[in-house]
Protein backbone atom coordinates (compact mmCIF):
# COMPACT_ATOMS: atom_id res chain seq x y z
CA UNK A 1 0.00 0.00 0.00
CA UNK A 2 1.36 3.41 -0.96
CA UNK A 3 1.89 6.07 1.68
CA UNK A 4 0.14 9.44 1.22
CA UNK A 5 2.44 12.03 -0.36
CA UNK A 6 2.32 15.81 -0.58
CA UNK A 7 4.52 18.51 -2.12
CA UNK A 8 4.59 22.27 -1.64
CA UNK A 9 6.69 25.23 -2.65
CA UNK A 10 7.37 27.56 0.28
CA UNK A 11 9.03 30.98 0.18
CA UNK A 12 11.24 32.20 2.99
CA UNK A 13 9.99 35.57 4.16
CA UNK A 14 12.18 36.30 7.15
CA UNK A 15 15.22 38.51 6.61
CA UNK A 16 17.54 36.11 8.42
CA UNK A 17 16.60 33.19 6.18
CA UNK A 18 16.45 29.72 7.72
CA UNK A 19 18.74 30.56 10.62
CA UNK A 20 19.14 28.47 13.79
CA UNK A 21 15.91 29.48 15.56
CA UNK A 22 13.82 29.00 12.42
CA UNK A 23 15.45 25.64 11.67
CA UNK A 24 14.73 24.53 15.24
CA UNK A 25 11.09 25.55 14.87
CA UNK A 26 10.77 23.59 11.62
CA UNK A 27 12.23 20.43 13.19
CA UNK A 28 10.15 20.82 16.36
CA UNK A 29 6.94 21.30 14.37
CA UNK A 30 7.56 18.35 12.06
CA UNK A 31 8.27 16.02 15.01
CA UNK A 32 4.54 16.21 15.78
CA UNK A 33 3.49 14.50 12.55
CA UNK A 34 3.60 10.96 11.23
CA UNK A 35 5.39 11.92 8.04
CA UNK A 36 8.88 12.02 6.65
CA UNK A 37 9.53 15.53 5.36
CA UNK A 38 12.34 16.67 3.08
CA UNK A 39 13.29 20.28 2.33
CA UNK A 40 14.85 20.80 -1.09
CA UNK A 41 16.80 23.76 -2.46
CA UNK A 42 18.10 23.14 -5.95
CA UNK A 43 19.64 19.67 -5.86
CA UNK A 44 20.29 19.80 -2.09
CA UNK A 45 17.78 17.64 -0.18
CA UNK A 46 17.70 17.49 3.63
CA UNK A 47 15.71 15.86 6.42
CA UNK A 48 13.19 18.35 7.83
CA UNK A 49 13.64 16.91 11.32
CA UNK A 50 17.38 17.60 11.43
CA UNK A 51 18.31 21.16 12.42
CA UNK A 52 21.91 20.88 11.22
CA UNK A 53 20.83 19.55 7.82
CA UNK A 54 18.30 22.37 7.47
CA UNK A 55 21.05 24.91 8.18
CA UNK A 56 23.21 23.40 5.42
CA UNK A 57 20.65 24.57 2.87
CA UNK A 58 21.85 28.14 3.38
CA UNK A 59 18.31 29.23 2.52
CA UNK A 60 17.95 33.01 2.44
CA UNK A 61 15.06 35.46 2.35
CA UNK A 62 12.88 35.27 -0.78
CA UNK A 63 14.28 31.86 -1.78
CA UNK A 64 11.86 29.05 -2.48
CA UNK A 65 12.09 25.57 -1.06
CA UNK A 66 10.32 22.51 -2.35
CA UNK A 67 8.96 20.52 0.56
CA UNK A 68 7.99 16.88 0.15
CA UNK A 69 6.23 14.75 2.73
CA UNK A 70 5.42 11.04 2.82
CA UNK A 71 3.34 9.37 5.50
CA UNK A 72 -0.05 9.19 7.16
CA UNK A 73 0.00 12.90 8.03
CA UNK A 74 1.89 14.21 5.00
CA UNK A 75 -0.72 16.82 4.05
CA UNK A 76 -1.23 17.96 7.64
CA UNK A 77 2.53 18.36 8.17
CA UNK A 78 2.85 20.54 5.08
CA UNK A 79 -0.21 22.60 6.05
CA UNK A 80 1.37 23.32 9.44
CA UNK A 81 4.75 24.08 7.87
CA UNK A 82 3.15 26.45 5.34
CA UNK A 83 1.42 28.28 8.20
CA UNK A 84 4.77 28.63 10.02
CA UNK A 85 6.45 30.04 6.90
CA UNK A 86 3.52 32.38 6.16
CA UNK A 87 3.70 33.79 9.71
CA UNK A 88 7.43 34.46 9.18
CA UNK A 89 8.09 32.15 12.14
CA UNK A 90 6.35 34.62 14.47
CA UNK A 91 5.33 32.97 17.71
CA UNK A 92 5.27 35.98 19.99
CA UNK A 93 3.47 35.65 23.28
CA UNK A 94 1.12 38.32 24.54
CA UNK A 95 3.86 39.46 26.95
CA UNK A 96 6.39 39.87 24.12
CA UNK A 97 3.87 41.87 22.05
CA UNK A 98 3.29 44.25 24.96
CA UNK A 99 6.99 45.06 25.31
Amino acid sequence: MDQPQATRILTIGIAEGLHMRAAMEVAKLLANYQATVALIKGDHRVDGNDVIQILTLGAEQHEQLTVEAVGAQAEEALDALATLFESDFSKETDTEKAE
